[in-house]
């Protein structure tokens, strides 16, 4: 790997890997399976329990399936056999669990942004699933899911099940700027269904406090 926009940092031992890795940040750990002081997964799982996020490959002699799918379930991004290496194919493997792990890492921090910007509004966000279930909300939307609150007028009998917001979210219909009375309080109340390729996804519930107006 030397010279091929690879540096190189070795350790012997799990233990000398979790000390350099304590000094240094790296883009990537190959890590053998069998070490002096760790054999099968017993290492993965340390340096991924004390290094979270860490970007693994496992190097191993043996191509047990079982052994495998343990190493990409417990979260290596690859899984080489020793035996089976061929020019390039670990700096192939290496580029592309670095490449999709910065990804991940790019997809997470706009999700945790966009949920961050929903959170800070005073307009409650509902996504509803098709077969009825809140998919996710916003802080202000956690009211929207106490169904037995929602009426026509504060204080009256709860609304029939087939006119309730979410079950319009869910089965897909529109619903534009209808109020309800929510808690003894006016609520505007906005739906649109969702669309995803290969069908109807369920819609979104958004509802606005119209008391002060």
């Amino acid at each position: 790997l030397e010279g091929d926009d690879f540096e190189l940092r070795t350790a012997e031992s799990l233990a000398a890997g979790h000390a350099r890795l304590q000094e240094e940040s790296v883009d990537a750990v190959l890590l053998d399976l069998g070490l002096p002081d760790a054999s099968g997964l017993h290492g993965l799982k340390s340096l991924l329990a004390r290094h979270p996020g860490l970007v693994v490959v496992v190097l191993t002699g043996s191509d047990e399936p079982a052994l495998v799918r343990g190493a990409l379930a417990a979260g290596a991004w690859d899984y080489i056999v020793k035996d089976e290496l061929a020019p390039g194919l670990l700096q192939r493997s290496l580029r592309y669990s670095i490449q999709h792990a910065a990804s991940q890492r790019q997809v997470a921090a706009q999700a945790a942004l966009l949920e961050a910007v929903l959170d800070s509004l005073d307009i409650g966000i509902v996504t509803v699933a098709p077969e009825g279930e809140a998919a996710a909300c916003n802080s202000a939307g956690h009211a929207l899911l106490d169904e037995a609150r929602w009426t026509l007028v504060p204080g009256g009998a709860a609304l029939a099940p087939r006119l309730h917001p979410l079950r319009t979210g869910a089965e897909g219909r529109r619903l534009d700027r209808s109020r309800y009375a929510l808690g003894g309080q006016w609520v505007d109340v906005t739906v649109r269904p969702l669309e995803r390729e290969g069908g109807r996804a369920g819609g979104v519930v958004a509802v606005r406090n119209v008391t002060a107006e």
